[in-house]
């Protein structure tokens, strides 16, 4: 597959951990589907094919950037650059994210082994971290569970050593699904459901806990979907947005009877929240 690269350099007096952060997910709306830190800003990869330069969030680039460029990427092997700058994630001693060639680490109760490529999902993203916070503090004895945009499966892959029976998981990438099978079989998720939401539509059943770990405008067009797909004492897990859009994100859940013991946590300016519907 051909890949066009956007390498940006990002304003000397920019914050670049947040500016980073906001470019990745403006950019993943779009289809860009790697992403590496440089010294002087971001590198970000799309399939030649999905490329729209129309597309491009100039005025967010403008803002944050002192200079982009957009190159055609010669061909590389891009699970070796994921396996020379992909480190082990580790969440309150309790939660060890890491691919075949990082080492094994004893005694951790829920270790996540995960083949690094392209899927977004990692575990290195502050609103993966604040989901597995709540999955933590959330009973998934034989419940079922519906995993909106799974990625690389890792929230599914919990809720799976914490006692879920059903799992079911959408995505819309090929590499995000081809990336989700070989992740499930690597940690025992043999009996699941992973569904190509491009060419299956819902409703897709009732569950006792959704997790949708996306975006805050993909929040806002899956709220029906997330409404048919639970019932009374359902468990909503949200994250993938900012800190500022946690009012109307609780208000527009509210509406749908999400309305009970509304929890929010908060890393940098990143947020999550959990609901029970009432």
């Amino acid at each position: 597959m051909n890949y066009t690269g956007l390498y940006i350099t990002l304003k000397a007096d920019t914050d670049f951990e947040i500016a980073n952060d906001v470019l990745i997910t403006e950019l993943s709306e779009i289809g860009f589907d790697s992403f590496a830190e440089t010294e002087s800003g971001l590198e970000a990869f799309i399939p030649t094919e999905d490329f729209k330069e129309t597309e491009l969030p100039v005025e967010i680039l403008e803002n944050l950037c002192s200079a982009w460029e957009i190159k055609t990427v010669e061909p590389q092997n891009w699970n070796q650059n994921w396996e020379e700058n992909y480190k082990p994630v580790l969440v309150d001693d309790t939660v060890y994210i890491y691919a075949h060639f990082h080492p094994e680490i004893e005694g951790i109760r829920h270790p996540i082994k995960i083949t690094p490529k392209m899927s977004f999902g990692t575990g290195h993203h502050a609103t993966t971290e604040l989901v597995i916070k709540h999955i933590l503090n959330t009973d998934f004895n034989n419940k079922s569970v519906f995993d909106l945009g799974t990625g690389t499966g890792i929230l599914a892959i919990l809720a799976h050593q914490l006692g879920a029976t059903e799992i079911t998981a959408t995505e819309v990438e090929d590499f995000a699904l081809e990336n989700c099978h070989e992740n499930f079989a690597a940690n025992g998720v043999s009996e699941y459901k992973l569904i190509d939401a491009r060419v299956q539509q819902g409703p897709f059943g009732v569950y006792d806990v959704i997790i949708a770990n996306i975006t805050r405008n993909t929040l806002v067009s899956l709220k029906d979907e997330i409404e048919k797909s639970s019932k009374k004492g359902t468990v909503l897990i949200i994250s993938g947005f900012y800190i500022s859009d946690v009012d109307f994100l609780t208000n527009l859940f509210a509406a749908i009877g999400f309305t009970g013991a509304v929890t929010v946590l908060e890393k940098e300016h990143w947020a999550s929240v959990k609901f029970i519907k009432e």
